[in-house]
């Protein structure tokens, strides 16, 4: 028995087209008693399991450190902001 070179399928000795894929076995040198080659799948690896970790309280979050304002008014802004309700 040989088998096809394309599908690997069992094929009797003389036939001129594989019974499976329809491919012609004339002028192919016959491949006897090998396994049909295997495509590789690109099927994702499976991932591996993480090792448990214990569970832990969540932290709260700290506030983020906030610079002082910085006042960099004059004089002038005050009396302004001091007249303009008034005339209002």
């Amino acid at each position: 028995m040989a088998n096809c070179p394309y599908c690997g399928t069992e094929v009797q000795e003389g036939q001129k087209h594989c019974t499976n894929c329809g491919a012609s076995l004339e002028n192919v040198e016959p491949v006897v008693n090998e396994p049909a080659q295997v495509q590789p799948s690109f099927e994702a690896p499976a991932q591996q399991a993480a090792p448990a970790q214990p569970y832990q309280q969540p932290q709260p979050a700290q506030p983020a450190a906030q610079a002082a304002p910085v006042d960099s008014g004059s004089i002038g802004w005050a009396i302004l902001g001091f007249i303009i309700p008034l005339a209002g």
